[in-house]
C-alpha cells in the first residue's frame, strides 16, 4: 500500500483484490444501477444485543439488494413513521480475538449487516434498528444537510500518469464532522469508489486508479452520519498511467550458484484490463542484455555471467504504456543490495 502523512490508498492491485473479494464472498446480493442519493448503512451487533456502526456512508448512482432477513433498518421521521427501510439478512463473524497460548479460546460470534437506503429527507428524525419489532439502537438525523462544492478539478483539466488531486469545500450548519466518499468514471455511467469517509477536504488518486479517459468527472459526497450532499465534476481528460509490475520469481536479492537455472516470472496489473497475464512482457540484465520475453521465462544453465545482475521486467498494456520493476540477482556470488531508507520516514 501507499501512504504519506497526507493521504493513504491501497496498491491498485490490491484494491481489485479486495473489491473482488467482497464481490465474491457477499452471497444474495444483487448490484443495480440507480439515480439519486443513497445512504449505506453498515455495522456489528455483538452477543449481547450492542450495535457498533461502522461509517455511514453517502452514495449516488447504485444499489445493493442484500439478501431478505428479520433485521430492519428504518429511517423514521418525529412520529415514528418509516419515511425508508429495508430488511436484511446478518452475517455472522468470529468477533474474539485470537488464540492465545494457555488462555481460553474466545468464540464469541457477532452479527454483520449492511443496506442501502434513500438519502434522509429533511422530515427524517432517526436512523432505527429494529429486530422482531424491538428497537435495539437509533442514531438522531441531525436539523441541516451538509453542503459541499468541487474546488478541483476543473472542467478540460488534463490529468497526467502521476495522478489526480480532488479537492472541495464543505460546511455543515450544525457543526458536524463531515465525512466524504469520492467516486471516480471514466464514462460518465460506471463509477467506481476510489475514497472512503473520508475526513480531510482533499484526496489524491494516483494514476495507477484512474485509467486514460477524455470524459472523466469526479463525485464527492460529503456526510454528517446521516444527511449527506454531494458534488460532480465537470469533464476532464486522463492520460493513461504505466501498469503496475512485479517480479515475483526470484526474490530480490536472492543468490544463485553458476550454471545452474533460472526462473523468471512476473505480472501487471493495469486498471482499464486488470491482471495483465500476457502481452508485451521483456526481461533485461545489466549485464548479458536482453534475455528474452514473457511473463514467465526460464534461463538454461551457464547462461547468465557471474556477478550481481538487476534485472528489468518491462510489460507494456494494451494502449502502449509501459511500466517496469527491477531486482537485484546474485550469480556464483551475493549481491550487496542497498536498502534505502523510505521517503516517508524520518530520522529520529
Amino acid at each position: 500500500s501507499y501512504c504519506d502523512n497526507t493521504h493513504k490508498w491501497i496498491a491498485a492491485n490490491e484494491y481489485a483484490d479486495v473489491y473482488q473479494g467482497i464481490v465474491n464472498d457477499t452471497v444474495g446480493v444483487q448490484w443495480n444501477n440507480t439515480t439519486g442519493e443513497r445512504l449505506i448503512v453498515s455495522g456489528i451487533i455483538d452477543n449481547e444485543g450492542q450495535i457498533e456502526f461502522g461509517p455511514i456512508v453517502g452514495a449516488v448512482g447504485s444499489d445493493v439488494t442484500f439478501e431478505t432477513g428479520t433485521l430492519e433498518i428504518a429511517l423514521v421521521d418525529s412520529g415514528g413513521a418509516v419515511v425508508d427501510n429495508a430488511f436484511v439478512q446478518t452475517r455472522p463473524s468470529p468477533g474474539g480475538n485470537e488464540a492465545v497460548p494457555g488462555e481460553p479460546v474466545d468464540t464469541t460470534v457477532v452479527e454483520l449487516f449492511s443496506a442501502v437506503l434513500d438519502a434522509p429527507s429533511s422530515d427524517v428524525a432517526a436512523l432505527v434498528i429494529r429486530r422482531d419489532g424491538m428497537e435495539l439502537d437509533r442514531l438522531p438525523a441531525s436539523n441541516n444537510a451538509p453542503t459541499v462544492q468541487l474546488d478541483a478539478p476543473s472542467a478540460g483539466t488534463l490529468v497526467g500518469a502521476s495522478g489526480l488531486t480532488v479537492a472541495w469545500t464543505a460546511q455543515d450548519a450544525d457543526g458536524d464532522e463531515l465525512k466524504a466518499t469520492i467516486s471516480y468514471t471514466r464514462n460518465g455511467v460506471d463509477w467506481r469508489t476510489v475514497g472512503l469517509d473520508v475526513p480531510a477536504n482533499e484526496w489524491r488518486i494516483p494514476g495507477t486508479l484512474l485509467g486514460s479517459s477524455n470524459e472523466a468527472q469526479v463525485r464527492v459526497v460529503v456526510s454528517d452520519g446521516l444527511r449527506t450532499a454531494h458534488v460532480e465534476s465537470q469533464p476532464f481528460v486522463v492520460q493513461g498511467a504505466p501498469p503496475l509490475v512485479a517480479i515475483t520469481s526470484p526474490a530480490d536479492g536472492i543468490k544463485v550458484p553458476t550454471g545452474d537455472k533460472v526462473l523468471f516470472e512476473g505480472r501487471g496489473w493495469d486498471v482499464e484490463a486488470g491482471w495483465i497475464l500476457t502481452g508485451d512482457a521483456t526481461w533485461h540484465s545489466n549485464l548479458d542484455g536482453s534475455l528474452g520475453s514473457g511473463n514467465s521465462l526460464l534461463i538454461p544453465g551457464g547462461t547468465l555471467t557471474a556477478g550481481c545482475h538487476t534485472i528489468e521486467l518491462t510489460l507494456e498494456d494494451s494502449e502502449g504504456n509501459a511500466g517496469s520493476a527491477s531486482i537485484e540477482l546474485g550469480v556464483g556470488a551475493p549481491c550487496e543490495v542497498l536498502l534505502l531508507k523510505s521517503d516517508f520516514e524520518s530520522d529520529p
